[in-house]
């Protein structure tokens, strides 16, 4: 059966980085640090149950433990609850069913009944509006008769809505409500009523509660002849401390280095292309960029002035809590300018047949004759700045021609044909002198082994 609909492992990567990406200080949580498993979603459906309840939410200082009570549907044959097992920490559980008592072999599918004004599906992994309100969404489909324990840290609370087709369980992480709108504070598994199947969503704070609850009320499942879910595995949600990450870094003996106006040889998708990088810019403005790193329409105007022209940056250090009984403490902040490195790339299709090429460009730098994509690591603390959330490496797209693009991060070519990308990353002042930028598909692999590396230090 087909799996058309589910976001490939790029697009993933973009939605994985925006749902666990925190604006606040503590911004890079053990979830983030995680970003790299593959992520799919699933959903599934049942009749409108009639009653709602709503259960406040429980503080995070509260000293003793405090449990939500679980919620019974059919005859006792499906448990769903959240409870607080930490300071820090909530935990959601399910007890799930035997899949001969619910659906059957039926597949389903979800759908959305409301959204608010302006809010756009650009597939069924991420639902935004050009504001900067975003839900991500993940469909599971949990194992037959067993309980599930999911454990989130960073938590200031819990709390439960039962919606017309199931239970919501809400998480409301420490950087709930922190003045960044389109920060996502609340993490809400929704299990649907006398099923396997189970959403995991993640909501920016800039949707209101009355129209959280309204999306969850209209939440419905739909029957499909396509998969369009993934399989729950427990591995994906087991975090560990954030104090493990480090940063990876590899020597870079072999580095075989080109210069801006060469043209460099790679396999894409099965096929041969080259790739020319034109031109680099070092500007500090924001105009004419307007998409991210998948393609997708993206509004920046709260990382610059009015102008357009990029903001001050704050670098915050971080002594890293557990997550479970203690939280991130900011050590010292220091001002350290950011800037926007623009990169003019041609992709030549030189194989004898059409080809879709997949524009999945890295910076990183070099120090001490070590190469890392990631250097906010000093004296035991982790650096955040205030203008570059998620992936150091990740970045922009501000124009591809549309006669070539082809959705996500993919251009269309012909045998032959080459398209023209414009791209750009973010770097900060104490990197620009270091940057170099990499069009394969792993960093070590290519600086190990001789692949082309471009020198664009400025």
């Amino acid at each position: 059966m087909k799996r058309s609909n589910i976001p490939g492992s790029a697009e993933w990567d973009k939605i994985v980085d925006a749902a666990f990406d925190s604006t606040e200080v503590h911004t890079f949580s053990e979830e983030y640090n995680a970003r790299k498993m593959s992520m799919q979603r699933s959903i599934y459906m049942k009749s409108r149950t009639a009653k709602k309840r709503v259960l406040s939410a429980v503080a995070a200082a509260a000293a003793a433990i405090v449990v939500i009570p679980t919620t019974v549907y059919a005859y006792n044959r499906v448990m769903a609850s959240i409870a607080k097992t930490g300071k820090y920490q909530n935990t959601v559980n399910v007890q799930t069913l035997d899949e001969n008592e619910a659906l059957g072999a039926q597949l389903m599918d979800y759908s959305f009944g409301w959204l608010p004004d302006g809010f756009v599906r650009s597939d069924k992994g991420f639902v935004n509006s050009p504001a900067g309100r975003k839900i991500s969404v993940e469909f599971l489909k949990l194992p037959q008769n067993e309980s599930i324990d999911v454990n989130m840290r960073y938590s200031d609370g819990c709390g439960t809505y039962e919606a017309n087709a199931g239970r919501a369980m809400i998480n409301y992480r420490l950087s709930y409500k922190n003045k960044k709108a389109d920060n996502f504070g609340r993490e809400i598994w929704f299990y649907f009523n006398d099923s396997g199947y189970m959403l995991h969503l993640y909501v920016t704070d800039n949707i209101g509660s009355g129209e959280l609850e309204r999306i969850l009320d209209n939440i419905s499942l739909v029957p499909t002849d396509e998969i369009t879910y993934s399989l729950y595995d427990s591995s994906r949600y087991e975090y560990p401390g954030k104090a493990e990450f480090i940063g990876e870094a590899w020597p870079a003996e072999n580095i075989n280095l080109k210069k801006i106006g060469e043209t460099v040889h790679l396999e894409h998708n099965g096929g041969g292309c080259d790739i020319t990088l034109n031109s680099i810019e070092l500007t500090d403005s924001f105009n004419g960029i307007t998409a991210d790193s998948c393609g997708n329409a993206a509004d920046y105007s709260e990382l610059c002035d009015e102008n357009g022209n990029i903001l001050p940056n704050t670098r915050s250090w971080i002594k890293y809590g557990d997550g479970v009984n203690t939280a991130d403490e900011v050590v010292y902040e220091e001002p350290l300018p950011i800037h926007i490195l623009k990169v003019s790339v041609t992709y030549t299709n030189t194989s004898d047949k059409a080809n879709t090429v997949i524009v999945c460009p890295r910076i990183f730098t070099i120090t001490d004759g070590k190469a890392q994509t990631d250097r906010l690591f000093k004296d035991g603390l982790r650096g955040a700045d205030s203008l570059r959330r998620g992936d150091p490496g990740s970045h922009f797209s501000f124009d591809t021609a549309p006669e070539n693009k082809n959705g996500k991060n993919y251009i269309v070519l012909e045998a032959g044909e080459s398209a023209k990308a414009e791209l750009a990353f973010l770097a900060a002042d104490d990197e620009i002198s270091s940057i170099y930028l990499d069009f394969g598909y792993d960093i070590a692999d290519d600086i190990s082994n001789g692949g082309p590396i471009f020198d664009v230090r400025q």
